[in-house]
């Protein structure tokens, strides 16, 4: 039995689910369906929800709380699942017997592990749950079809790589008997056969230099092609993600996550050359049999067969590293991330004295598995070399006993050993270059398969004001917390919503502007449901902002104009409330505003995201907490501008401070 690493800190629970099914049924289930199904609370997966995934998985589980006597008498013929505190958070693990004063483990941060007895009992929360396979087997829906990571490669680039792969193995195989004939006309004292053939050897190996260079272009553009596929479906999929789903992993992990893809793409492009020279090298390895005494082919063939077998097992380890540093990486941009976000002195204290040896902490541990994968790498290297020089004694000690001076025929065993370590080294090192492409699959995987709330409609033609909104029945649940239950309303000339911190204000704007779309109930814009609005309706119409301090990289006058028509942009160059708004930004029109955001206040910040109401007329227009730090100055004369502008436009806002475009409006206090 075993235990697959975790990527994520809340999915404990899930590997152990994926473990107990393989244990059960004798197959590994993807965790990223069981992850699409979970509940995330703020400390992980619930036991309820737990039970619930197991169910769906043919896996039933029954909870139990006992005391520490009781579970030292526990008499279980299946694996338990045993819950434990490790700093402050509870983790779910697979306890395999007692036996011997230990406790023996299988834990998805460690892997399978010893405890002792005193040790166990401090972590030991008094839950356990008794695991057995579901006496019916139901068929298990899967989210997608497995068709996110299927790259199309043109037939004519397939075919070509293909051909000229094949066709690389023939001239190296080719040359290894042109340089033999070279050597034996030398020794024959034959210069005119001799030099005839040293011309052939330059003009094909001139062509197998051509051809090598051919196939990397040509790897280099399927790679780029792929690349560019998986990137844009996995823009695409984050945009239509679930929001309760796309929040399962942080934003710096949909980041890192992306970086991935060029690492997919060269694995895709690689295999496209690996796999035909390793095919043509086995089969023009039988003729050899025919040219090359078979004693030197099996010590070849043996000491390549060693050279796998130890790769094998180095590999390994250098999986388990690369993997632990993927995981050590998030971590650590999570740190670096928290660092850079920290606006208050509270923060920098916790920096200071917790987050910083966080940080630290992950870098000496990259460091550390760095020198380790270096110190294997190398070792592999040195093994590998000694292979190689222990192969040439033994075939120059052979030809020293039997007296041979044919310099041609040791030359080309020599070459044909070349010939087939390549392969055979290319083999071994596919082996660990598909272990480390399954840890990025595994991760991208579940963006491009990902749930989503899919909007078919092309409803962008509507020249009807809205001038209604009306909300039915609208419950939205998160992290199993219900923060909407229920709500209908009403909204016509607009709407000022009010409640305390938590209480749905921010969720319910987010709702309307089409953000989040996995809610229970209606909305209605007019008389027609937003699910029938196109996304290009709502980039075009409805205009949002919030409190966060998100910029684009672009220069401000491109984040500005970059749909007006020159007249109408000379226009706005030229008002002179305008004019006293750029001033207030102390910015260069043509700066960009992400580099220089650190230099703006949060009032200079709010001030450049809302531009765009100054500029372009929208129909709705959704405000939460935008004039919260504005001077009153400032917020005068951006109201009066916005006003004139987006006359006749349906705006609903928040505000902490009472800072409202249309004080008239209708109130909601939503309740928490």
């Amino acid at each position: 039995m075993q235990i697959k690493i975790q990527d994520d800190i809340k999915d404990c629970g899930l590997y152990v689910l994926q473990s107990l099914h393989k244990l059960f049924w004798r197959k590994w289930i993807d965790v990223n369906q069981l992850k699409y199904r979970a509940i995330y609370s703020e400390n992980g997966i619930s036991i309820s929800n737990l039970t619930s995934l197991a169910k769906d998985i043919n896996l039933e589980l029954e909870a139990y709380k006992i005391n520490w006597e009781e579970f030292l008498n526990l008499k279980s013929k299946t694996p338990v699942i045993s819950i434990i505190k490790i700093d402050n958070f509870l983790h779910y693990i697979i306890i395999k017997k007692i036996k011997n004063g230990l406790v023996e483990i299988l834990d998805s941060v460690n892997g399978k592990r010893r405890i002792e007895l005193q040790n166990f009992q401090k972590l030991f929360s008094g839950l356990i749950l008794i695991v057995n396979k579901s006496s019916t087997k139901n068929k298990i829906e899967m989210y997608f079809k497995n068709s996110f990571l299927r790259p199309e490669i043109s037939f004519k680039l397939l075919f070509a790589t293909v051909y000229l792969s094949v066709l690389l193995v023939l001239f190296n195989y080719f040359l290894s008997f042109v340089s033999k004939y070279i050597f034996s006309y030398i020794q024959e004292q034959n210069k005119v056969f001799a030099l005839k053939n040293i011309l052939l050897f330059v003009w094909v190996s001139f062509l197998s230099i051509l051809v090598s260079f051919i196939i990397t272009l040509i790897q280099n553009l399927i790679k780029n092609k792929i690349s560019k596929a998986i990137k844009l479906n996995y823009v695409d999929k984050v945009k239509r993600s679930s929001y309760n789903q796309i929040n399962k992993i942080s934003k710096n992990e949909i980041i890192l996550r992306y970086l991935a893809i060029d690492s997919i793409a060269y694995y895709y492009s690689s295999i496209t050359t690996f796999l035909p020279t390793i095919i043509m090298s086995l089969f023009l390895f039988f003729p050899l049999l025919l040219f090359v005494q078979v004693k030197f082919l099996i010590l070849i063939i043996f000491l390549n067969i060693l050279k796998i077998i130890i790769g094998f097992f180095i590999n390994f380890k250098i999986y388990n590293l690369s993997k632990q540093n993927t995981i050590k990486t998030v971590e650590e941009i999570n740190e670096l991330s928290f660092l850079i976000n920290r606006d208050n002195s509270y923060y920098n204290l916790i920096w200071n004295n917790v987050e910083k040896f966080n940080y630290l902490e992950n870098i000496q541990t990259i460091q550390i598995n760095d020198n380790k994968l270096n110190k294997l790498n190398s070792l592999k290297n040195l093994i590998f070399g000694f292979l190689n020089l222990i192969s040439n004694l033994i075939i120059y000690i052979v030809f020293v006993i039997n007296n041979s001076n044919n310099i041609s025929e040791l030359l080309f065993i020599l070459q044909i050993q070349t010939i087939i370590n390549n392969p055979a080294n290319d083999f071994q090192n596919f082996l660990i270059a598909n272990k480390i492409f399954k840890i990025n699959y595994h991760r991208i995987a579940f963006i491009l398969d990902i749930p989503t709330l899919s909007n078919l409609s092309l409803f962008n033609k509507n020249k009807n004001p809205i001038n209604s909104i009306y909300l039915n029945n609208l419950s939205f649940q998160y992290d199993k917390k219900l923060i909407i239950n229920n709500l209908n309303l009403t909204i016509n000339k607009g709407l000022i919503i009010t409640g305390q911190n938590g209480s749905g204000k921010s969720t319910l704007i987010k709702i309307i502007s089409g953000l989040i779309k996995d809610y229970q109930g209606s909305v209605v814009f007019n008389n027609t449901n937003i699910s029938e609005f196109s996304q290009n309706w709502f980039d075009n119409h409805v205009f949002f902002s919030d409190k966060e301090k998100d910029l684009p990289n672009l220069d401000l006058y491109t984040y500005i104009f970059w749909n007006i028509n020159e007249n109408e942009r000379d226009k706005i160059l030229n008002n002179k409330d305008f004019q006293f708004i750029l001033k207030i930004l102390n910015l260069d029109i043509f700066s960009n505003i992400l580099i220089n955001k650190n230099k703006l206040s949060l009032g200079q910040l709010q001030l450049i995201k809302l531009l765009p109401l100054l500029i372009k007329k929208y129909q709705i227009i959704l405000l939460d907490e935008c004039f919260d730090s504005l001077s009153k100055k400032t917020f005068k004369i951006v109201k009066k501008i916005i006003r004139e502008k987006q006359k006749n436009s349906l705006i609903i806002e928040t505000s902490h401070n009472n800072r409202f475009l249309n004080e008239k409006a209708q109130f909601f206090n939503i309740k928490k």
